[in-house]
């Protein structure tokens, strides 16, 4: 990420930046090859250490006006048996009366003596629902933008040391855009492989 150097702990390899310096994504932090001041050749490692930076990002989200709300109406359990991976059932799905099905399945292996026998009982149940939508006003919205923009930044931002963070918030006919304005102390480095090729004399 894009930020201004904290504190380099160099593991392994050679220090590229330092403390006070601009970076930008995809600058080189800690090099894993050297030019030997004494033999005048290339000398490699696996760097590896911990850069940290003071990042200053915008984060956010969107969340629709429309809220859909899911009311299950009827709910079938179904028994079958699987033989071989082919499936036989026992019992015949309801009809769907509704819009909408979800159904969920679990198998239960026969054992004979503790060994497992090449066929299982399948459990399926199917639940039939139905949805219905309301729209939300302003304040509604904002609580739920708000939820899942902290949500979104603790999962972003897991590890690093938040400064600041400053939220505002933008309502349309169909949306909320929540945005947070968020300083940060946190480790920027990313190991990348470097492929060299050395020529043959």
């Amino acid at each position: 990420k894009d930020g201004i150097i904290v504190d380099v702990v160099s593991n392994k390899g050679w220090d590229v930046v330092k403390k006070g310096d601009a970076v930008t994504k995809g600058d080189l932090l800690i090099s894993g090859i050297k030019e030997s001041e004494v033999d005048k050749k290339n000398h490699y490692t696996h760097a590896y250490g911990k850069v940290l930076a003071s990042v200053d990002e915008i984060i956010k989200v969107n969340v629709r006006r429309e809220k859909i709300s899911k009311e299950y109406i009827d709910e079938k359990k179904i028994i079958g048996i699987e033989v071989f991976g082919k499936e036989i059932s026992l019992g015949n799905l309801f009809a769907n009366r509704g819009v909408n099905v979800e159904t969920k399945k679990s198998k239960n292996p026969l054992k004979i003596n503790s060994k497992e026998m090449p066929c299982a009982v399948v459990t399926t149940v199917v639940r039939e629902y139905e949805t219905s939508s309301n729209s939300l006003f302003d304040e509604e919205l904002k609580i739920i933008a708000k939820k899942e923009l902290e949500n979104k930044i603790k999962e972003e931002l897991s590890g690093a040391n938040i400064v600041s963070c400053r939220e505002a918030f933008e309502f349309s006919a169909d949306y909320c855009t929540a945005f947070a304005r968020v300083v940060s102390i946190q480790d920027i480095g990313v190991i990348s492989e470097v492929e060299i090729s050395k020529n043959k004399d």
